[in-house]
């Protein structure tokens, strides 16, 4: 042998890894022919490099789990956000419809169906398909063809979320008149379908002319 084995196990790791010179490639190969115990280093340093090799590919593999993961969880993480911004949005664009829909008013019309009736000696009116909000009441004297009659004309409000909600199986009631204060009084009693607080006449009377000319519909008499 032209070197010693020292030498050769030196240069060995270099030749292993193919960064070793031509010419020192060419003395290790030349030595290895002759030497076993060199050829059973080189083998050893393969093998624990094939190792190292297998735990780096390893690890790098778990990294990239562990990276894909962890993105994976951001995206997770961001839909999330995503979807919960977006369900308070329309949440609080639902609140503000419905709070909007519940101030809002507008007239309930004479063409509802419409009841007036006794109940417990008050004079009540039944109204089906409509929520009244907010109603108004003007009591006065109306003289017709000489004889005067005691009159009640109601008005009546709702919001247009009662008009939403409401059906041809809502009914709501009104009182008109209480029967401590002279319920039983009452003659007639008409609707105005403007929603606006009748006017209550100058000298508390009205003509049968002046009821046309105002739109107030009789909805009962007794």
């Amino acid at each position: 042998m032209k070197y010693k084995c020292g030498i050769i196990k030196d240069l060995l790791p270099l030749y292993v890894d193919h960064v070793c010179s031509d010419e020192s490639k060419e003395l290790i190969d030349e030595h290895l022919l002759e030497c076993e115990k060199c050829k059973a280093y080189m083998d050893s340093l393969r093998e624990s490099q094939d190792v190292e090799a297998a735990a780096y590919d390893e690890e790098k593999e778990r990294r990239k789990v562990k990276m894909m993961l962890g993105m994976k969880k951001k995206i997770v993480s961001r839909n999330i956000l995503v979807a919960v911004f977006t369900v308070l949005i329309l949440g609080a664009a639902a609140t503000s419809g419905i709070r909007y829909l519940k101030r809002a008013t507008v007239p309930i019309p004479e063409t509802k169906p419409m009841e007036v009736i006794y109940e417990n000696d008050d004079l009540v009116l039944n109204i089906t398909d409509a929520i009244w909000s907010d109603a108004s009441a003007v009591r006065l004297t109306l003289t017709e063809d000489g004889t005067s009659y005691e009159c009640v004309v109601v008005a009546m409000n709702t919001s247009k979320w009662n008009e939403l909600i409401s059906s041809d199986k809502t009914c709501s009631k009104y009182t008109i008149a209480y029967s401590e204060k002279g319920a039983n009084e009452i003659d007639r009693v008409y609707y105005s379908g403007t929603g606006k607080a009748p006017e209550y006449p100058h000298n508390g009377e009205l003509n049968e002319n002046e009821i046309q000319t105002l739109g107030y519909t009789l909805v009962w008499s007794r």
